[in-house]
């Protein structure tokens, strides 16, 4: 099994997919010793993500084009070791780099911040 982002085929995905954790806000009371906490809902911070693809630069081009669509959509993620991740949001993508490859391709590096959906 190949790489992927949604339905987008990549050479390699690779970052950390953590669980969803509670997010707890605390509040302190003047007067009062101690604090108070409140649970809000699982969820947590955004993870960076960075995949790549190697090809001709025509198709890098289209396949940085189409991550940079998936910002603001709900994708899994599959790694290069086969693993899959569901259900993360995409917040934002990366402008994205192509550099020229010998002998005649090119490679495409992108990140993605995505944050894990319950």
């Amino acid at each position: 099994m190949a790489a992927q982002i949604g339905s987008t085929a990549c050479d390699t995905v690779s970052g950390v997919f953590p669980i969803s954790k509670n997010i707890v806000k605390t509040w302190h009371r003047p007067g009062l010793n101690g604090i108070g906490a409140l649970d809000l809902a699982k969820g947590d911070t955004v993870y960076t993500v960075t995949a790549s693809k190697r090809d001709t630069y025509a198709n890098v081009e289209t396949w940085l084009h189409t991550l940079q669509a998936y910002q603001g959509t709900v994708q899994q993620f599959t790694t290069d070791w086969a693993q899959l991740y569901g259900q993360f949001l995409i917040r934002k993508v990366s402008v994205g780099t192509v550099t020229a490859e010998l002998p005649h391709g090119a490679k495409g590096v992108v990140e993605l911040q995505v944050e894990k959906t319950v």
